[in-house]
Formats: structure tokens, sequence, C-alpha cells
């Protein structure tokens, strides 16, 4: 009788997650499979930044930042790298929150024996729904910093970008209808205040780039855009359609100013 021939089972790899000094997340991992949720968002993110850094990233196709340092024989040059400050699985996508930083040495600087300059930009990463490809979206350092000091569980700065960029507290994450940089966000009732009605709702309204609204009714109150079950679409295709019942507030996602060693890409 011959015995029966198991498939060896791959080792899940061990993650310790800490945070240095800049609260930059530290990860220390043994060879394996991914197999937990934060190991799985890691991995994600990891692919989303190697492409945004070889350019298969939105309709420009080239980087979206160069990491790496080039430095001559008098120490003129810059360095560019990337550190990782969150991570999270969010309806299955994988999320992070990275610094892109750069070193810069002049000549004046590296005669005078002055260091250098150094400038960062800090984005939400991951993928658009639709396409698949990476996206890198600017926030403010401030949101990182202060979500990592309250918590500094590798979800927190993830958590604290998403609801920056949207205009939300993070409890009410979980209602809001994303679409792409754009969201649909419910409110009870119409905030008071003179309204302005945008005639063009049913046949639809460019809302920003290509993203395109149509409702039953939109207004605009105190300069924001409401509407009365809306429906989302994108004309090239990178979202799929989100719709609505009821009254939501119409929120296109803040950006932040970042310096242009980095470029933001389209989501």
């Amino acid at each position: 009788m011959k015995a029966s021939i198991r498939a060896a089972t791959l080792p899940t790899a061990q993650f310790d997650i800490s945070r240095d000094a800049y609260g930059a997340l530290v990860v220390h991992r043994t060879p394996g499979v991914c197999r937990t949720r934060i190991a799985r968002a890691l991995q994600g993110v990891e692919r989303v930044l190697d492409e945004l850094q070889t350019g298969n990233a939105d309709e420009h196709r080239a980087p979206a930042w160069e990491i790496g340092k080039a430095f001559d024989h008098r120490g003129r040059g810059e360095a560019v790298s990337v550190s990782i400050y969150g991570i999270d699985l969010v309806n299955g996508q994988p999320l992070g929150v990275v610094q892109v930083r750069q070193f810069r040495r002049t000549s004046y600087q590296a005669r005078h024996d002055l260091g250098g300059s150094v400038r960062k930009n800090y984005f939400l990463v991951g993928r658009n729904e639709g396409t698949g490809l990476p996206f890198a979206h600017p926030i403010e350092s401030r949101v990182v910093h202060a979500a990592v000091q309250r918590d500094p569980g590798p979800e927190s700065a993830v958590t604290a970008a998403r609801a920056w960029i949207f205009d939300v507290p993070t409890d009410k994450l979980s209602r809001v209808l994303r679409h792409g940089d754009v969201a649909a966000i419910p409110v009870r009732a119409l905030p008071r205040g003179e309204r302005r009605v945008i005639a063009e709702a049913s046949a639809g309204t460019r809302v920003i780039d290509s993203h395109v609204l149509q409702a039953e009714e939109i207004v605009e109150i105190g300069g924001r855009v409401y509407a009365r079950n809306p429906l989302l679409q994108h004309l090239r295709g990178q979202h799929a359609d989100v719709n609505g019942t009821g009254w939501y507030r119409i929120q296109v996602g803040l950006r932040a100013d970042h310096w242009k060693f980095a470029r933001p890409t389209a989501d």
C-alpha cells in the first residue's frame, strides 16, 4: 500500500513592526508566505512603490520619483529615499503612507561644508480600482505625524490620511463612497444657507478631471456641492460607477502642496 504524499506547507512569514525616532515603520520579517492581513498590506504597498518608481503609473508613464543617490568627488549631488509610515488593507486594497525624502548638496554648501538641504513629500499610495494602476496622492506632513503620535500602530497614518483627504471624521470613513479622489459622503440633512441650483443635474456635470456627477438634484451651499441620489462615473473608466440614495456631499479630495522632485499621480 502506497503512503500518501502530502504537499509541503510553506512557512508563514513572521513580522515584527516598530517605529524609528522619526516615526517611520521599521519591519523585521522572516522568509515565508504573507498570510496575515498586515503582511499582505505591506507586500501590496511595496509592489505599488516598485511601480511608482519605475514608471508604471497613470497616463504619464514616467516614474513618480526615482530613488537612489548621485554625488560627485566634491560631495555635490542629491539622494532620494522612501520611508513607509503607514500600511493597511482597506476593503481588500493595500494602502500605504510614505515619505519621499530628497537630500541635496550644492557647490556652495560643499565648498563651505554646510551639509545640505532636505525636502520631504508625503503620499497616500495604492491602486486605482478600475485600471489597477498605482496612485500617489499628496497629503500634509502634520496629518501623518499627528496620527503616529496618537497611535503608533501601522494603520493609524493610513486612516488619518483617508479622513483628511475627504474631510470627514475617521469614524465616518466606512460610509464614504469613494470614486478615486472624489467621494460622496452621506448627510442627514442639507445645511442652512443660500442654495445655488445646478441645472444640469440629470444630464451630468463634471466634478473634476474625468469624474462626472449625475443626480436628481445638485445644489451648492456655502461653497460645497450636495447631490440627491448621486451617480458618479469616470470618463476614462479608471473607477467603477458609484451611486447612493439620499443626499450626499460631493467632496473632491484635498491635496497638499508638494516639492517637484516627487510628483503625485492621477487617482
